[in-house]
């Protein structure tokens, strides 16, 4: 590993590339050998004049990546993130305790709600148990909100907060994202679905139906019908 980083350096220098290692670090992925792999890999690699570091989990485009690609450490700080905004609204309470739930609502949709949509596949990929404490975190936030008993049913609080749960607006999000960046390559669309999506689950029922009976100039009308699922 060392060869090739210095041999990276040596064809930056030629072309005029500078180089951040200070900005760099190494991560692997793995399930299994855990310990043997890290005696390997975690040595000093150095790219000039910085020791590029060893880490089981980075920071990159705003996720936490970590080496079993569980996406836990993520989870645990969107929902540490989420907390802190909603104690910072809860705090208009004192100024105006009589203020519309309507309105706190909309504060969650704005300012904590987009934390949780932010990169919304990789919910569906991490394990459920990770991904369950967002949705008890919603529901809380919303019970708090709306005032009501903690014996209310979800079905309830939902429908007088206009919010889905959290996985359904994962899948929604994730589909339309799917379809925006297909364009018209159904086939390609219809596969990647099928691999985030469980067979049995009705999103997959549906948007498998809308694709295979969808000519391509209905695309463009499938995906805004999408965009206006609330």
């Amino acid at each position: 590993m060392q060869t090739f980083i210095n041999a990276f350096t040596i064809w930056a220098d030629s072309w005029k590339i500078t180089l951040h290692p200070d900005k760099s670090c190494l991560i692997s992925f793995f399930h299994k050998n855990k310990t043997h792999l890290t005696n390997i890999i975690a040595q000093n690699f150095t790219g000039e004049p910085h020791i590029i570091p060893y880490t089981s989990v980075h920071r990159y485009l705003g996720i936490l990546i970590d080496s079993n690609l569980k996406f836990s450490h993520h989870i645990a700080r969107i929902k540490s993130e989420a907390t802190k905004r909603f104690h910072i609204i809860c705090r208009l309470y004192r100024f105006a305790p009589d203020i519309n739930p309507r309105i706190m609502i909309h504060l969650y949709k704005t300012y904590i709600r987009p934390l949780m949509d932010y990169c919304a596949p990789i919910f569906l990929l991490s394990p459920l148990s990770s991904s369950y404490h967002l949705e008890v975190l919603q529901n809380n936030i919303l019970r708090h909100i709306l005032n009501v008993p903690r014996i209310t049913p979800l079905r309830e609080i939902r429908s007088l907060s206009s919010c889905t749960s959290l996985k359904e607006r994962w899948n929604h999000l994730t589909v339309t994202y799917i379809l925006n960046k297909s364009k018209l390559d159904l086939p390609i669309s219809h596969l990647i679905l099928e691999q985030i999506f469980s067979p049995t689950s009705r999103i997959f029922e549906l948007i498998s139906t809308l694709i295979q009976t969808s000519a391509p100039e209905e695309l463009p009308a499938l995906r805004h019908a999408l965009n206006h699922i609330n």
